[in-house]
């Protein structure tokens, strides 16, 4: 994947790092701000138009049994065939990020729909601002952004990649 984005100028390496071009930012940036201006189902209309042909989209509200940090909805992207398996629940942050990734990439590359979709994962990692509500982002664990597991626990908190302002998970290393 990372070849495809190289050989389509979506990001540059040099022999250090992998940096996301200035280009590809700032239109990604501005599909970010005109799609969280969107209600759910503009948002998950939007979800459904940069997904490949035959996917679904619904939004699932949260219900008061549901044990969640946010009350927002979430996306559920998935093939039809009602195999749990074959889904993936989005937050809005990542619905917001990976939908105007594909709509850029669609734009700026010859990526087929599939790769632009492949895509979207790896690009959430080159986040410098929050999709949900433009707030810096910065690496840390979940335990200090999201309530993850720590303190006389065995098992490591994951590292993420999170809002400072609104505490949302945009990626789990």
């Amino acid at each position: 994947m990372l070849a495809a984005l190289v050989e389509s100028g979506v990001v540059t390496a040099d022999e250090e790092a992998v940096y996301l071009s200035g280009e590809f930012r700032e239109a990604w940036r501005a599909e970010m701000e005109h799609l969280r201006q969107r209600n759910d189902v503009g948002l998950a209309n939007a979800l459904q138009s940069a997904a490949p042909e035959g996917t679904e989209v619904e939004v699932v509200e949260p219900t008061a049994d549901w044990e969640t940090d946010t009350e927002d909805s979430w996306f559920v992207v998935s093939d039809g065939s009602g195999d749990p398996a074959r889904e993936n629940w989005l937050t809005r942050p990542v619905a917001v990020a990976e939908t105007a990734a594909v709509w850029v990439l669609n734009d700026r590359t010859t990526l087929s729909s599939t790769r632009q979709v492949q895509a979207t994962g790896p690009l959430r990692t080159f986040l410098e601002a929050c999709p949900a509500c433009d707030g810096q982002v910065e690496e840390m664990t979940a335990v200090e952004c999201c309530g993850g597991p720590g303190g006389t626990r065995a098992d490591a908190p994951d590292e993420v990649l999170a809002c400072t302002d609104c505490g949302a998970r945009l990626y789990t290393f």
